[in-house]
């Protein structure tokens, strides 16, 4: 999918080295694939100049922007080589709470579900005989025809139907106690040993300073990357975000003024709240907005020109 307008290309997870394929991840070779195809059809820039015409309100439609969320090491050891070897940089949104010594279960999870099962229908098959043991049928019954007559995460195509209802159970069905029980008695099963592969998940303080030393630009992902961060009451967001911006800025010395919603999910407060704290540019995780303010810049995942 080519987007008509300015916008940022959304990448998460790489596989090579010693970081095993997951669902969605992709090599050094399709990396440098895709930014050779999107060359043919748009101008790259860098995260300054992008930023700055951002600014200046001198985007144009052909012009756009490389973007990396979460933090995560494969995108350090993999994608950041190619970047060097094609002089680009890059935005690079990172949660904090891992940084502080407190991994987040969410990567922890999704490294589970992609790496230990023959395919990922497989785990939801095992996750949702999970859902039916410790929730009331009728409940189920009537939470699934709530999610079938939905549109939950409709706009972000590269999910597939399981995808989507695995998310939505998550989000609105299970409480995070019952969601936890459910992943760590699957993690059980399989004998999983999350401690040995938490060091191979996010980068180091150390890792974010070469970065930013390097003319990439680290920006904010909030500090916990709550899955459903506009159910957050104001104060939470707040404090999220000012935990969020007071580390990176700890760790790089620079006031950033850049940030990507967790999961796309936010609020009109969320957007004060931002700007309120000097973020002049925000992006989104689709492209499904008619119009876009400054913190709303649409993306496109790598998934989308993966297919």
């Amino acid at each position: 999918m080519f987007y008509s307008k300015t916008h940022g290309v959304m990448f998460h997870h790489f596989h090579g080295k010693d970081h095993p394929a997951t669902q969605g991840s992709i090599s050094s070779e399709q990396f440098k694939t895709i930014i050779e195809e999107l060359i043919k059809r748009y101008r790259i820039l860098n995260a300054d100049e992008y930023l700055y015409k951002h600014k200046k309100n001198l985007l144009n439609s052909e012009e756009i922007c490389l973007t990396f969320d979460d933090g995560l090491l494969c995108q350090n050891d993999i994608a950041i080589p190619v970047l060097k070897k094609l002089s680009i940089s890059a935005f690079f949104f990172i949660y904090s709470a891992p940084f502080l010594g407190k991994p987040h279960s969410l990567e922890i999870y999704r490294h589970f579900r992609t790496t230990q099962y023959q395919d990922i229908d497989q785990f939801y098959d095992a996750f949702f005989k999970q859902c039916m043991s410790i929730l009331k049928p009728e409940k189920l019954k009537n939470e699934l025809k709530n999610f079938s007559s939905s549109s939950f995460l409709k706009t972000h195509k590269y999910y597939s139907y399981n995808d989507r209802k695995f998310r939505y159970f998550r989000e609105n069905i299970l409480t995070t106690n019952q969601f936890d029980e459910i992943m760590k008695a699957l993690m059980n099963d399989m004998s999983f040993d999350e401690k040995k592969i938490i060091k191979h998940l996010w980068m180091s303080n150390k890792d974010l300073v070469n970065l930013s030393n390097s003319g990439h630009i680290i920006g904010l992902h909030s500090h916990t990357h709550p899955t459903n961060f506009s159910s957050l009451s104001c104060k939470k967001q707040n404090d999220e975000y000012k935990k969020n911006y007071e580390h990176i800025y700890n760790i790089t010395n620079k006031k950033t003024e850049a940030m990507s919603h967790p999961c796309g999910r936010y609020t009109p407060e969320t957007l004060s709240i931002l700007k309120k704290m000097g973020i002049c540019l925000g992006f989104r995780s689709n492209t499904d907005l008619i119009t876009h303010s400054p913190l709303e810049i649409p993306r496109v995942s790598h998934s989308y020109l993966v297919k």
